[in-house]
């Protein structure tokens, strides 16, 4: 009996620190100041528009050679694939 009554209390003073701890988590989660929201990006004013014209061109063109790339590849696995159906 007297085991069982010192379990009990010994589980009673852990359920008191776990307590007093999220206790304290909560307190400093509601100290701690509230991230705000990030806000739209908006170019600089300053920003020349002829830049960005230049670099929408540039990624154009890049992405242009990766589609042309892409079809190269495609037809050379084209004619490469009925010789490993045959195998």
């Amino acid at each position: 009996m007297r085991e069982m009554q010192a379990e009990f209390a010994q589980r009673i003073g852990e359920l008191m620190k776990e307590k007093e701890r999220l206790e304290q988590q909560l307190v400093q989660e509601r100290e701690r100041p509230q991230a705000t929201p990030p806000k739209a990006v908006v170019q600089a004013p300053e920003t020349d528009f002829d830049e960005l014209v230049k670099s929408e061109r540039e990624l154009r063109v890049h992405v242009e050679k990766l589609r042309k790339e892409i079809e190269r590849i495609n037809r050379a696995w084209e004619k490469k694939l009925p010789y490993f159906k045959q195998d």
